[in-house]
């Protein structure tokens, strides 16, 4: 997560595919994930521990173990 990648980004969009979720500490944080929904928006948090969300989410969905967050 970068200035240009949504690190800036404290809630809304520039872009339409994407919607940050408001979070006034966003430009402190280094990771964010990406909900694909299936739909044409996709939603974008930034919790504060990003693995530990994103493990729930593969655990409560059954989507298997990643190989961690880039």
């Amino acid at each position: 997560m970068s200035a240009l990648t949504g690190r800036g980004r404290i809630w809304g969009t520039a872009n339409p595919r994407y919607w940050a979720s408001l979070d006034p500490r966003r430009p402190r944080k280094q990771a964010g994930l990406i909900l694909d929904l299936g739909r044409f928006v996709r939603p974008f948090i930034t919790p504060d521990d990003a693995e530990a969300v994103e493990r729930i989410i593969r655990e409560r969905t059954g989507l298997g173990t990643s190989g961690g967050i880039d």
